[in-house]
């Protein structure tokens, strides 16, 4: 099979795994098999960009990802396949915002955003690489705590280059992005009005991953507006959209907001029940923070009951995650 068709196959899958879909993972594992042999540069380069994009949205594994791609990146140092390159250095600079790692991150998305705007032809699929970089050096700038215009800043021109075009999801994701600021800023209901417009995106275009966190934010949105049966409604939707995915750490976070919901609403028991949900899924997650503070939240009330085999039995079971 000639290289340009391979690599047409392998960028199909990769649109796929970025919509969360299992059954382009399995597909990939297939391209594995059916392509083991190949030796041209551009399509080993994009199959491993796959790996590592499934290794940030399925196993939620930042570390694997990002030492996926540095690796290909050395194997190639001097790749004239700049797209392929932009992409692999856009994917580390993810991973590490997602870790935490932001100087670090910032660091991937411009030297990625450099090649994208500066040594590619503005196309569909440059413009779209281009609009998630700038998205992706919001959120890391946002989660660093750094000056919102920034942050608002690379979202408008993510939507600016983004116009004119299809590309709803995109859209929706900076969309979203919007929602995110004004919500750190305390403005509410601005960001209810973002959250809204992403989530009737994803509704429209049926992208089940980010419309749960849609509903999970204006789940959020509706608890410190201080509308409880709407808050409620939403926090459940994203819970049955994220058990119906499978991706255990939004399941994990989808129960724990749920149990700070009915904290709020000072419903111990279903706080309680949530709360073992949650650690049930935490406890198979990456994320283990979350599963740390559930199990500590856990042994509270199990202690505020005068419990103490649950409070020696969730004491146990941190210490033997060691956390």
């Amino acid at each position: 099979m000639k290289p340009k068709i391979i690599l047409e196959i392998i960028a199909a899958n990769r649109e796929h795994l970025r919509l969360n879909s299992k059954m382009a993972l399995d597909a990939l594992s297939s391209l594995h098999k059916d392509f083991s042999e190949m030796k041209d540069e551009a399509c080993i380069i994009s199959l491993a960009l796959n790996d590592s994009i499934a290794y940030m949205i399925f196993d939620a594994d930042y570390d694997k990802a990002t030492s996926n791609s540095r690796s290909i990146l050395g194997r190639f140092p001097r790749s004239k396949h700049s797209y392929l390159i932009s992409y692999h250095l856009s994917v580390i600079g993810r991973c590490l915002a997602l870790s935490g790692k932001h100087e670090q991150a910032k660091e991937a998305l411009l030297q990625s955003l450099d090649i994208s705007e500066h040594q590619l032809k503005q196309t569909n699929e440059t413009i779209s690489l281009s609009a998630d970089i700038l998205h992706d050096l919001a959120m890391s700038n946002d989660m660093a705590g750094g000056n919102s215009k920034k942050t608002i800043l690379y979202l408008g021109k993510a939507l600016t280059i983004l116009s004119g075009t299809n590309m709803e999801i995109r859209k929706g994701v900076c969309l979203m992005g919007l929602g995110n600021v004004k919500y750190s800023e305390g403005k509410k209901r601005a960001a209810l009005r973002y959250y809204m417009k992403a989530a009737k995106v994803f509704e429209d275009q049926q992208i089940q991953n980010n419309l749960a966190a849609a509903y999970s934010n204006l789940g959020l949105c509706y608890v410190a507006l201080g509308e409880m049966e709407k808050a409620e409604k939403y926090h459940n939707q994203a819970l049955m959209v994220r058990l119906r995915i499978g991706n255990s750490d939004d399941i994990a976070n989808s129960y724990f907001n749920l149990s700070q919901f009915y904290d709020i609403n000072k419903d111990l028991d279903k706080t309680y029940i949530n709360l073992i949900e949650c650690r049930n899924y935490a406890a198979k997650s990456i994320n283990k923070k979350i599963y740390k503070d559930t199990l500590l939240w856990l042994e509270s009330i199990a202690l505020s009951r005068n419990d103490m085999a649950n409070v020696n039995k969730f004491r146990e079971e941190r210490q033997a995650a060691n956390l």
